[in-house]
């Protein structure tokens, strides 16, 4: 009761936290009493030890600032997706294993899953950045974000990040499938279990008490031409490795997209549906030759829209608190 009303006249902080690569995106938004006063977003290198301590301290000056404070980040883990319906048959079905892993219905009608351990190492990673309330499924997001665009025909979402993608396949009231997959970068190799697979989520069996409902529990949480390497190498270095670098996400997305599609539409455990378009979203919006480049191979028509991953991170976070 009393911290109820400590909450209607004290500014109260939701920080949002998403690392990824070689850079960290921090959101704070400022709340007081339901109402929004202020919103910052800043971008951190996390390439040298002094780059990564400006974040570190602009982050303990607003634990310093705030008397009550959230944080919240993405889940990056493979050991991650979502199923339609919310019955144990349904994670039988598509031959998941939820033992050891967190599970929530979305509206009723699809779940998110994720690693007890994953969740647990995710934790520990921000530990030194004021550790997480709140952790968050990209399926979520990529609803969110869409949301406004979607009818009752299959659009295919994508969320496009620097070490990982994420793949919705989402009416205006279904999950019909989901995918995600760790791309390569120069900070992290990819392990061996990366490099096996683009991980299309399935394994076996849950416990029906583990069913919770979204309401109880946030998850606690150029084109595709060839390219000119001699006018490349001509430019500065680091130019042209960002390029090979962008070529060759590019290439490792449209592969996991093909190969989405296919057990999409060729497995029969998938409700039928054609995809009517690809709609992707992207924090960076550093390679624009991905849209081209997955209409030329795939024939369907693809949007390409500029995300602001943290704030609406930070706006979920908000709504686990005051909604």
């Amino acid at each position: 009761m009393f911290g109820g009303l400590i909450k209607k006249f004290v500014n109260t902080a939701y920080i949002s936290i998403i690392k990824d690569g070689d850079s960290c995106d921090v959101c704070v938004k400022v709340y007081k009493n339901k109402n929004e006063i202020s919103s910052e977003s800043k971008r951190f290198s996390l390439d040298t030890r002094e780059s990564s301590k400006l974040l570190y301290e602009f982050i303990a000056h607003k634990y310093n600032k705030y008397k009550i404070v959230y944080s919240s980040s993405l889940i990056n883990s493979i050991n991650q997706g979502g199923v339609p319906g919310c019955d144990k048959k349904n994670f039988q079905k598509y031959e998941i294993d939820t033992t050891n892993a967190s599970v929530i219905c979305i509206d009723k009608s699809w779940s998110i899953f994720a690693s007890n351990y994953d969740i647990e190492n995710t934790k520990k990673e921000y530990e030194e950045l004021g550790g997480l309330d709140f952790l968050f499924s990209s399926l979520v997001v990529l609803k969110r974000f869409f949301n406004d665009e979607l009818d009752n025909t299959a659009t295919l979402c994508l969320l496009r990040q620097k070490t990982s993608a994420t793949i919705a396949v989402l009416t205006k009231d279904k999950l019909l499938f989901s995918g995600y997959t760790i791309l390569k970068n120069e900070m992290q190799e990819e392990s061996e279990e990366d490099k096996k697979e683009d991980k299309i989520f399935g394994e076996e069996g849950l416990d029906e008490d583990r069913l919770v409902d979204l309401d109880d529990i946030a998850l606690e949480l150029k084109d595709g031409g060839e390219l000119e390497f001699e006018s490349m190498m001509d430019d500065n270095s680091g130019s042209a490795t960002a390029s090979i670098e962008s070529l060759g996400s590019d290439l490792h997305i449209l592969e996991f997209v093909k190969n989405a599609m296919t057990q999409f539409y060729k497995s029969d455990i998938y409700e039928s549906a054609f995809i009517e378009k690809i709609s992707i979203a992207d924090p960076y919006f550093d390679s624009p030759d991905i849209k081209n480049l997955l209409e030329n191979e795939l024939m369907l028509p693809v949007t390409h829209k500029k995300i602001e991953l943290c704030s609406i991170v930070a706006g979920l976070a908000v709504e686990e608190v005051l909604f």
